[in-house]
């Protein structure tokens, strides 16, 4: 990819998100839309139980190309619960 495309060009790819929230996390899915008001992500698209995610452009700090595999979502540890982006809290 050419670093001058717009993230429109990069919709049906893997792109990685990293938002602008304390603790900058990033996720990769594949980049469903984007519009003025943010982008649509699928996080892990090719396994059952696929979450759709928007992200208003207010929480994104960075969104870039990315690959598969890169960046998959934290799904708890002993000191996390188990929260993926999109539920409730996400941003608390």
């Amino acid at each position: 990819m050419v670093a001058r495309e717009r993230p429109e060009a990069w919709v049906g790819e893997m792109v990685t998100v990293t938002l602008a929230v304390r603790n900058p996390q990033e996720f990769t899915g594949r980049l469903e839309e984007v519009n003025d008001r943010g982008v649509v992500l699928t996080i892990a698209p090719d396994r059952p139980g696929a979450l759709e995610a928007f992200y208003p452009w207010s929480a994104v700090r960075r969104l870039r190309p990315g690959s598969e595999g890169e960046g998959e979502p934290d799904r708890g540890g002993p000191d996390r619960p188990e929260r993926l982006p999109g539920d409730p809290g996400w941003f608390s």
